[in-house]
């Protein structure tokens, strides 16, 4: 090779490494703000947290912890559960003749205790994907439900028949979404205490939702009897609960993440796809909180 081609070759490597030198500095420029703006947002983040008194906190975290760890909140904040709910009574006495009316009246208490906390802080952490609203059943009970928009308007898509069957031709997904967000009513209410459209959108499945609800209508239960929080959701036949995969995570903050349970038909393929998604969905849920404090992990989620 010629001197001459030699030193074109330099002249271009040299060029070439210059060139590939800028273009790192101007993509660097341009992912700065970026970078920044992610900084600047954890600290604040963690700075809403510490706002909350210390007592608050704990009263928070045990609410959360029933409604994420027990009654499924945990796949509406990160799996595709559409919504989740927790029921509570107006005025519940303790009674000490009965340890299981006792652990009752407990729950309830942190349940109440947990919303009447929560709504001094809401504020605090806006949330475009997720409603999380307190609404009365009836004179007694109140209803605190979860629900992940994009969730709830896809299960609704795809079981539109059998919403307008029940609801009306007009019914559409945003607009049950939205009427149930103007009017204030408790869900199972808005569907007309219909049990199969109700078991939709907690994610039980269609075809157990419409057993169960059959079921109902042939035993001539009264939905309205002993409220539908257990008529629901408290079945004699639930899935087995593990614990929290390894005892060293018993340190962290839950011993367990419950899976959702409901009655259905255990031989059919939805409920063996149902059961297969759950389990996979509860480990990635296990991953989110093994590293993290309960609350700020949960609180991060609602809040995007």
């Amino acid at each position: 090779m010629g001197k001459g081609a030699q030193k074109a070759n330099t002249n271009f490597s040299k060029t070439h490494s210059k060139w590939k030198r800028n273009a790192c500095l101007i993509i660097i420029a341009a992912c700065l703000p970026c970078l920044a703006a992610h900084f600047q947002k954890e600290p604040a983040f963690a700075y809403k947290i510490q706002k909350i008194p210390l007592e608050d906190r704990r009263i928070l975290e045990a609410f959360f912890r029933i409604l994420i760890l027990e009654e499924g909140g945990a796949y509406v904040l990160f799996g595709d559960k559409p919504m989740a709910f927790t029921a509570c009574l107006n005025d519940c006495e303790p009674s000490i003749c009965s340890k299981q009316r006792w652990n009752y009246y407990s729950e309830n208490q942190k349940i109440s205790n947990g919303w009447k906390t929560w709504k001094k802080y809401r504020s605090l952490f806006p949330s475009k994907n997720f409603i999380f609203e307190c609404n009365p059943i009836d004179d007694h009970r109140y209803e605190i439900c979860l629900i992940n928009k994009r969730n709830f308007l896809k299960i609704a898509e795809k079981n539109l028949e059998n919403f307008k069957s029940i609801l009306g031709e007009k019914i559409t997904p945003i607009s049950l979404l939205n009427t149930f967000q103007k009017k204030r009513t408790a869900v199972f209410n808005l569907l007309q205490k219909h049990e199969a459209l109700f078991g939709i959108l907690l994610g039980f499945g269609r075809n157990n939702a419409w057993m169960f609800h059959e079921n109902r209508i042939r035993m001539g239960d009264d939905p309205n009897r002993e409220g539908y929080r257990f008529a629901l959701n408290l079945s004699p036949k639930k899935y087995p609960l593990e614990s929290a995969f390894g005892e060293h995570n018993h340190k962290k903050c839950y011993k367990f993440i419950q899976l959702p349970y409901f009655l259905a038909d255990s031989s059919s393929e939805e409920t063996q796809m149902l059961r297969k998604k759950y389990l996979n969905q509860r480990q990635e849920i296990h991953q989110r909180y093994a590293h993290g404090d309960f609350l700020e992990v949960s609180l991060r989620q609602m809040a995007k």
